[in-house]
């Protein structure tokens, strides 16, 4: 049974050959593929190991910081890879002003948040990594001078649903689902 799992894994092994040949060029592309994906990912974990004791005064903070300028949160260099992503908090425009989608609490962005209020804030919000959307929700946070002045908000992204609950970044529409979280639609 072993050799059945271990064989799943073994680059090395030739396509069948009753395997007809449009499966086999995609047999050997995925391969190609997936040796040219590993390269790069050991290309990038190069870029960000430590060096040996020996190379002197190097802190491990030179290779995580981008600047001097810097805060805690600004890393350069991650020991994972994955998809980039934000967090995004939802407010939700009313008649009545922005409230919070799910107690219809009253938010008002002119005035710095209290703790009870910023928690409540990280509360309705979730980390967002679809491919494409990241790039544009940073551009909606680019485009949304108000930044609240808390440290625990300085990351996030905020996105105000329409009355209807819904808003269209990029080439997406978002909306809540309380049952189902995140609803992203192409548009």
């Amino acid at each position: 049974m072993d050799h059945l799992i271990e064989s799943v894994y073994d680059l090395k092994v030739n396509p069948p050959e009753t395997l007809e040949s449009i499966y086999v060029e995609d047999w050997q592309a995925s391969l190609q593929d997936y040796h040219q994906d590993s390269s790069q990912d050991k290309g990038k974990a190069n870029e960000i190991k430590l060096p040996p004791g020996s190379a002197g005064d190097v802190k491990p903070s030179d290779f995580t910081r981008l600047g001097e300028a810097d805060d805690d949160n600004t890393i350069a260099k991650v020991t994972r890879l994955g998809r980039e992503s934000i967090t995004t908090i939802f407010l939700q425009q009313t008649a009545d002003g922005l409230m919070l989608p799910s107690t219809r609490e009253p938010i008002n962005l002119n005035q710095p948040p209290n703790l009870e209020t910023i928690r409540k804030l990280l509360e309705h919000s979730t980390r967002m990594s679809k491919m494409g959307l990241v790039p544009e929700l940073l551009k909606l946070k680019q485009q949304n001078p108000k930044s609240w002045t808390s440290a625990l908000l300085r990351h996030c992204c905020y996105v105000v649903l329409n009355p209807e609950g819904k808003i269209q970044v990029g080439k997406w529409e978002l909306s809540l689902d309380f049952e189902r979280g995140v609803v992203i639609d192409s548009i």
